[in-house]
């Protein structure tokens, strides 16, 4: 059974949070997720749980689906 985050997309924090044009700090604000842990995040070391998706994509104003990993672009 494949879970909300096993095929989690780390680089795609990072995209969305700049297509949205929100600094690390200000996603941490909204998200109350503190900023190295988004850090972490995003460079890949720490996998945000389910939760933590659906705030941060709350936040940035997106949906989960654009942090999973996608091999075939769509």
């Amino acid at each position: 059974m494949e879970t909300q985050t096993s095929r989690f997309d780390h680089q795609a924090i990072e995209r969305q949070r700049r297509k949205a044009n929100v600094t690390r700090a200000e996603l941490a604000r909204r998200t109350d997720i503190p900023v190295e842990t988004l850090r972490q995040y995003e460079r890949g070391v720490a996998k945000p749980n389910v939760d933590r998706l659906y705030l941060i994509a709350d936040a940035l104003a997106c949906r989960t689906d654009d942090f999973k990993h996608n091999p075939e672009g769509r």
